[in-house]
């Protein structure tokens, strides 16, 4: 197993020195200094992006031979450091996490198991599922802890009977906000764990240890987020929540010098339980949390630090406000909850909020986001909303649509003064005003990738099947989420299309029908420059080395009429003048629009 150290501590060498390039592109400084910085960058990534694929493939050998006990034991040590680490990927990670369940399930060590369990459990839902887009089965490692809770009290490592609670908070409020199990299955799973808490047994072990009860109080806690499924639970359910919700109000209110002292979470959970008692409406409780949300706003956009209870209120207040819009408030109400949310995601609030932009945290944001356009009464309106709150927050998908965006412009340009009549025939909601159809396609037609934030990101090392199969999805994540809006309606066709063959034979997703769309041309403009774009990126695909213009032209004449439309790549080929448009774009004009970008959104 020495060499596995080896290979470890190489990757983990290669993960530290990535977050060291990334900084010094964050780091205050003139364009030119920042230019050096990110072609430093791009060198060592490529560089990097090759070492750590040949360490995923050497890692593969040496786990394809059987564990020693003392190989098992020398495993699990490394997989502990790396999860407790900063060196979590999930690549790397599970396939030894699965290498080791499977010895000691066979070579029983039930402590280590539910270590392992839990790791599990973690690297497949929080990072693997969430950067896909998907929520897999990853809820059975905690069931499989759970069904040590018979055994709680043999087990003399405290370690092992965290675990115990991880698995329940893990299970009964991460899969529930997970939508991976119901209401009423965590709420059936939250009184089996109060059970297991006040059992005169575990009272006696664990009753007065500080760390069991802070994880018991914190499933206590969070789980008053299941606010947001109560309205339509069974009485029973209801009643369980109010009392909850009355009582740890309370408790919090006790020791609390004001109501702002008092987590946004708890508070609305509160305001809440005293519409299901018939105590206040909607409107009574959105006044009172609108006064809340005004006065804790003003304090973290005051603060040079925001705590993780300020970004929890700043991600999930405007979802409690528009949900209870919703219930019924009145109409003056209404209005007032519109603004405040407006006001709420101003540049202040990107700005504190630039360091949680995380798969989990964008999910949220996309949730409350996608429900508050329809109260958006313009077309415009929604699409500047859709693009600042959503795509502006992961950078890499951001450049990338700014770049597209400039290439389809011009390119627009160029193609409707020598072919008019390929762009006649689109359908009138968009023929009045092609060019900005167009930029608007090109600035949206990613926004699912907002849905895979860290396989953007994940620039260290190739993907694994389930992450590439994620990047596959997500044409059909964007469409989705524009689904229910009729305003949006007109870029349905190019967010699902863009990566679909000319002539329909290949690219994905399969079963939609590129060939039939009324908006086909401008789905084939896209099509044709974001691969100019991708491919042309030396700065942010370490995965390929990047290739120049006249390079995809002879790409694009061999494949014309098959996956790109001829017509476009006849009006390229025939363009000197295009050419250097193009050719400026993604050389220099690159380099101004990434730093730009950065000096944006971290100087």
């Amino acid at each position: 197993m020495e060499n596995l150290k080896k290979l470890l501590d190489e990757y983990k060498q290669n993960m530290s020195h990535q977050q060291e390039l990334d900084e010094a592109l964050h780091i205050v400084q003139t364009k030119d200094e920042w230019v050096a910085s990110l072609k430093n960058r791009a060198n060592q990534m490529h560089l990097m992006y090759k070492e750590n694929n040949e360490i995923l493939n050497r890692l593969d050998t040496i786990l394809s031979v059987d564990l020693s006990p003392a190989d098992a034991d020398t495993l699990y040590q490394e997989a502990d450091e790396m999860y407790w680490g900063d060196y979590d990927d999930c690549q790397i990670l599970l396939p030894i996490l699965y290498k080791l369940i499977d010895y000691y399930e066979k070579n029983v060590n039930d402590d280590r198991l539910i270590f392992l369990y839990n790791a599990a459990f973690y690297e497949e839902s929080e990072i693997l599922n969430r950067r896909i887009g998907t929520k897999g089965t990853s809820v059975d490692y905690n069931l499989k802890i759970l069904a040590y809770c018979n055994r709680y009290c043999q087990f003399e490592d405290l370690q092992t009977r965290n675990r115990i609670w991880s698995a329940y908070y893990n299970y009964i409020v991460v899969g529930l906000g997970n939508k991976v199990i119901d209401l009423e299955t965590s709420y059936h799973a939250l009184l089996e764990a109060r059970k297991l808490w006040e059992s005169p047994d575990v009272q006696a072990l664990d009753g007065s240890n500080e760390t069991i009860n802070r994880i018991f109080n914190r499933i206590r806690h969070e789980w008053l987020a299941s606010e947001e499924f109560i309205k339509d639970a069974p009485l029973e359910l209801q009643q369980y929540f109010c009392q909850e919700a009355d009582t740890i109000f309370s408790e919090k209110e006790q020791n609390a010098t004001g109501i702002l002292d008092i987590d946004s979470e708890i508070y609305a959970a509160y305001l809440h339980s005293q519409v299901l008692q018939g105590k206040m409406s909607y409107d009574d409780i959105a006044k009172l949390y609108l006064d809340y949300c005004d006065k804790k706003m003003d304090i973290c956009m005051k603060s040079d630090e925001i705590s993780d209870e300020d970004s929890y209120f700043l991600i999930n207040a405007p979802s409690a406000l528009i949900r209870w819009l919703e219930y019924g408030v009145s109409e003056e109400r209404a209005a007032i909850i519109l603004d405040v949310v407006k006001d709420m995601t101003h540049d202040k609030w990107h700005e504190k909020l630039s360091k949680y932009s995380t798969p989990f945290v964008n999910e949220i944001l996309a949730d409350w986001c996608f429900k508050f356009l329809k109260h958006l009464e313009h077309p415009e309106e929604k699409e500047e909303w859709l693009f600042r709150l959503l795509i502006h927050r992961q950078l890499p998908t951001y450049l990338h649509s700014v770049m597209v965006s400039r290439l389809a412009e011009e390119f627009y340009k160029h193609a409707v003064m020598t072919r008019p009549e390929l762009f006649a025939s689109l359908p009138k909601d968009v023929s009045k005003n092609v060019l900005k159809y167009v930029r608007q396609c090109s600035l949206l037609h990613d926004i699912g990738k907002t849905k895979i934030t860290d396989i953007v990101n994940t620039q260290i090392r190739c993907l694994c099947d389930k992450e590439f199969t994620g990047i596959r999805q997500h044409p059909e994540y964007g469409a989705a989420m524009i689904s229910s809006d009729s305003d949006l309606s007109k870029y349905h066709d190019v967010l699902i299309g863009h990566h679909k063959f000319y002539d329909g034979t290949g690219g994905y997703p399969k079963h939609f029908d590129n060939t039939a769309s009324p908006y086909r041309i401008v789905i084939d403009l896209i099509t044709l420059c974001d691969c100019i774009d991708a491919a042309s990126d030396h700065y942010g695909r370490n995965y390929k080395a990047s290739k120049s213009l006249e390079e995809l032209l002879c790409e694009f004449e061999s494949e014309k009429g098959t996956r790109y439309n001829p017509d476009l790549v006849d009006i390229l080929s025939s363009s000197i003048e295009l050419q250097d448009c193009i050719r400026h774009i993604i050389t220099d004009g690159r380099i101004d629009i990434m730093y730009e970008a950065y000096k944006d959104s971290f100087f």
